[in-house]
């Protein structure tokens, strides 16, 4: 009898073990990947922030993105992005990205949202689906801020031009003990923060500009929301409309002067991906672009030392993308220097300065 069992299970184990292996090779060749579907979805977001939209469009399963969605994302283009949600399911995923749009024509930043739906085929991993929300938005209206929450969809007053500061600390490497005189000047350039809770801005006179960050107190409410029906018609709604844009409170809840700028174009303003650094770039006249990089919200200089290592009469940074390692930056030489030329990934963790290959 014993034998006759032993007979038996060396008939049926080949058998079983022939059946793993081959349901294995299946389970390999089913098995969607979370990573390189997030990686897939980071290419198609990379390709729309460097405005390459064939690069893009590679990573699409069927629809591409057509012209006029192309000269909406020239118009309007992505700053900086982030990941904020992954849900995997058996054979796709869902990746949520924040991302921070800015406009050409006018002074406004856009705080949004897009879903990306990443299925596999085959042996790829393409987007089969993209949703995008609107979540704030921060526009000029006159010489005031407003923000609009799309949550509620109500627009509310961030700041007037005279609650900016009268007096900044200049930093620029030198013990400075006093602060000086800020002249009244425009707000020329603002963006907002992943968390919708802080914004920065510049504002300028001539080619001096200020460098300030505000931030929102979500409890306050602007003066009289509610509209009452007088007996006056659209009239009485035209005044209503009037007193109350003259008792409404800002929401900002603090703003700070963080530095200023003497005869230069600001040409960059970026959140860190936590929203703990505020990073401008900047040019001055007859020197490449640099960079200067604060600790939000004191306003602190971090001792980077770029003009150390990329003196602005040799080279010139420009910011590739904010990312959750740092920020990478692209230094090109002025006058045919080229030691420090090439992709540096700038760590604000431990506030190093990395050579990386050379990026696209």
């Amino acid at each position: 009898m014993k034998k006759f069992i032993v007979f038996v299970l060396i008939l049926v184990l080949p058998i079983n073990i022939i059946g793993c292996e081959r349901s294995a090779k299946e389970v390999s060749l089913y098995l969607f990947n979370i990573n390189e579907a997030i990686e897939s979805g980071n290419n198609f977001m990379k390709g729309l922030a460097n405005d390459d939209i064939n690069e893009a469009n590679k990573y699409c399963r069927n629809e591409t993105i057509d012209e006029n969605e192309i000269n909406k994302i020239r118009e309007n283009k992505i700053d900086s992005y982030k990941i904020d949600l992954v849900s995997e399911g058996s054979n796709y995923a869902y990746i949520r990205y924040l991302l921070i749009r800015g406009s050409k024509n006018v002074v406004r930043a856009d705080l949004e949202s897009l879903d990306l739906k990443v299925v596999k085929v085959d042996d790829k991993y393409l987007i089969d689906d993209v949703n995008i929300k609107s979540l704030k938005q921060v526009y000029k209206d006159g010489t005031s801020l407003r923000l609009i929450d799309e949550e509620t969809g109500k627009s509310q007053l961030l700041l007037r031009r005279r609650d900016l500061p009268k007096q900044v600390f200049p930093k620029d490497g030198k013990v400075v003990i006093t602060k000086e005189d800020v002249p009244e000047s425009e707000i020329s350039f603002i963006n907002i923060g992943f968390q919708g809770e802080s914004i920065a801005m510049t504002a300028t006179r001539g080619n001096n500009a200020i460098i300030a960050l505000a931030l929102v107190n979500k409890t306050k409410k602007a003066y009289g929301e509610a509209k009452g029906e007088g007996k006056g018609g659209q009239q009485d709604v035209n005044v209503d409309e009037n007193i109350e844009k003259f008792l409404e409170k800002p929401i900002a809840e603090d703003i700070m002067g963080y530095d200023v700028l003497k005869n230069v174009d600001v040409q960059k303003l970026l959140f860190s991906d936590s929203d703990g650094e505020l990073i401008v770039q900047f040019i001055e006249e007859g020197k490449g672009s640099t960079i200067r990089i604060y600790k939000n919200p004191t306003g602190e200089l971090l001792p980077l030392k770029f003009d150390v290592v990329f003196p602005s009469d040799k080279y010139s940074l420009d910011i590739l993308r904010v990312t959750d390692r740092g920020v990478f930056v692209k230094s090109t030489g002025m006058k045919g220097d080229k030691d420090s030329e090439g992709t540096y990934l700038v760590d604000l963790k431990d506030m190093r300065i990395i050579k990386k290959e050379m990026e696209k």
